[in-house]
């Protein structure tokens, strides 16, 4: 069951991420090594995919 959880938290934060611009896959590894922790911190990061193109 913990297993389960931890990978839901991995999966969670590999969307989270890439809905907000960033690199789902690199997500994905942060969320599984830190669960709650890294989505917590994709969460507050800044949105990139709002962000006008330079």
């Amino acid at each position: 069951m913990f297993l389960a959880i931890w990978i839901g938290f991995a999966v969670i934060t590999a969307i989270a991420a890439n809905a907000r611009g960033r690199s789902g896959i690199a997500w994905l590894l942060i969320g599984a090594l830190t669960g709650i922790f890294g989505l917590i911190a994709v969460l507050v990061m800044k949105d990139l995919s709002r962000e006008p193109a330079a």
